[in-house]
């Protein structure tokens, strides 16, 4: 699993064991968006399935979906998980 900010060219990636349970610590630091590239197909399936099995909070209420691709979630109170390409409608390109 890796993060990229954009805004600083900085990427921290997570490997081995306790690799989801230090990405969602990392992810509780942070607030806004955090978008996925296509993330209805994998990316946001492994997010959620990861804060189910390290015990995190998810609030079901809060995801929006389209047939069965997740398009947003809330991965926190002030972190919104976003699918850029459905937002785009480049889902329909493949």
């Amino acid at each position: 699993m890796c993060l990229d900010n954009l805004e600083e060219s900085e990427v921290e990636i997570f490997f081995g064991p306790n690799c989801s349970q230090r990405y969602l610590e990392r992810l509780n630091e942070i607030e806004g968006t955090l978008f996925y590239y296509n993330g209805a197909r994998f990316d946001a399936y492994l997010h959620i399935k990861a804060m189910l099995d390290c015990g995190h909070f998810f609030d079901g209420e809060s995801i929006l979906k389209a047939n069965s691709k997740v398009i947003e979630f809330k991965a926190h109170s002030k972190l919104k998980v976003k699918d850029a390409m459905l937002l785009i409608g480049a889902d329909s390109l493949s």
